[in-house]
This record gives structure tokens, sequence and C-alpha cells, in this order.
């Protein structure tokens, strides 16, 4: 036997023994991790940031990239460069896991409207779209509805930000986060003043303020009566004005 032939074929076996060892180790941690990331957003970036993601594969390096990618939208870190999470996009493109595409693409485009660019986001929502039928998490399909409203509100196109509000809505609903649940119907109640609809914004917005009130949501809260004075303003309602005003 010729040694000098076959050792690097012995090298590049174990070579591959061990990468497979670290994905299925990674894979493992990465699932753990997954299954925290709600409660504890924050510790599981410090985890995702301590793992070595180029020395990952496949499957390992992809979850990697998207579950890093939630957990500093999570935590309120604005990324503007998609490099990370479009490792994700290019793996979950090609597979056949509905949800992971689904996240993928949505947290791809959340990059994109972190950096102003609205269109390129609005696409990337879009293209998520089309898993919606396929995924039942009601969670991840109301955030996609939900920031496909906020993009049309900015184009001024209120019809269409308010079905895709709706739609995130009852989501929401469907998932029973009441947090996002009201604060889509806040939005949901800013669409309706946009397009002179004072009854049912005023329905929407005294709703949401109710709940905000009665839950702390002192942010949610304040949104709410600054919508519904402006509201009142826009038409020169001056009793409720006064009214609101007083009760507060």
């Amino acid at each position: 036997m010729n040694t000098r032939n076959t050792l690097p074929l012995i090298l590049a076996l174990m070579i591959a023994l061990l990468a497979g060892c670290t994905n299925r180790a990674a894979m493992e941690e990465l699932t753990y991790l997954e299954t925290r990331i709600e409660a504890k957003a924050d510790s599981v970036r410090t985890a995702l940031a301590a793992m070595n993601g180029n020395r990952l594969r496949g499957e390992a390096r992809a979850l990697h990239a998207l579950l890093y990618s939630q957990a500093l939208d999570k935590c309120y870190i604005d990324v503007t460069n998609d490099s990370l999470i479009s490792i994700a996009t290019k793996y979950y493109r090609k597979g056949d896991e509905p949800l992971r595409a689904l996240q993928a693409l949505y947290y791809q485009g959340r990059v994109r409207e972190n950096a102003k660019e609205y269109h390129q986001a609005m696409a990337l929502y879009t293209e998520a779209e089309q898993y919606v039928g396929e995924v039942e998490d009601s969670y991840i399909k109301g955030l996609l509805y939900a920031h496909l409203g906020v993009l049309y509100s900015r184009d001024y196109d209120y019809a269409t930000a308010l079905r895709n509000l709706k739609i995130a809505y009852e989501y929401y609903k469907e998932a029973n986060i009441p947090r996002l649940q009201y604060t889509a119907l806040r939005n949901i109640g800013h669409a309706y003043k946009a397009m002179n609809d004072f009854s049912n914004a005023e329905a929407s917005l005294k709703e949401a303020a109710a709940w905000a009130y009665a839950n702390n949501r002192k942010s949610l809260y304040v949104s709410c009566l600054q919508h519904l004075f402006e509201l009142y303003d826009a038409f020169n309602d001056s009793n409720s004005f006064f009214q609101l005003y007083n009760s507060e």
C-alpha cells in the first residue's frame, strides 16, 4: 500500500467525520436554543454569538444564521447588513421546509426594512407570503402581515394596509399574544383614521387603549390616545376631544 497516496484520503475522511460530529452537536444545541428564544432572547443571542457559525455546514449553518438573526431582532438590535440571514434564505429557499423558508425571508425583510430599503423588504415579505398556506405557526404569520401592513401604510395604500393588519390581528389572536394583537388593532385604527373612517377608527383605538390601560402597556396606551386626539381634531369633534382629555 502506498501510504503517500492514502494519507490525504485518510485526512479527508477524518475531517469529514469531525465536521459531521460538529454539525450534529450544533444541531442539538440549536434545537434547544430555539425553544428558549421567545422567553430568553438575550441569553440565546449570547449563546449563538459564542458559536462559530463558519465552522458549521449545511442545515446547521443555516439554522444558526436564522436563529441568530431572529435573536438580534427580538433584542431590538437593528441589523442593516443581510449577509448573515442570507445564508439561511439561500439554504431554505431550496429545501422543503416552508416554515423555515417563511422565517428566513421574513427576517431578511426585517433587515432590509432596518436599512430603509422598503421596496426590497416588500419583495421579501411578498415572497414569504407564498408559504403561509403550508405553515401552522400563527405567530410568524402575524409578524409577516403586520409588517406588510406597515409598509403599505408607508406607501399610503391604506386599504391594502388595513387588509393585511386585520389578517395580522387574527393570527396574533390565534397565537394568544394580546400585546401584538392590540398593537395591530392600534395600527388598524390608524389606517381607518387615514381613510377618514371616523367610526371604525374611534372604535379600534378605544378598544386598544382600554386593553393597554388595563394591562399597564404605557407606550401603547399613549400612542392610542395620541391617535384619538388627532382623530377628534381632524373631525372637529370638540366634545369627544375634551371628554377624552378630562378622562386622562
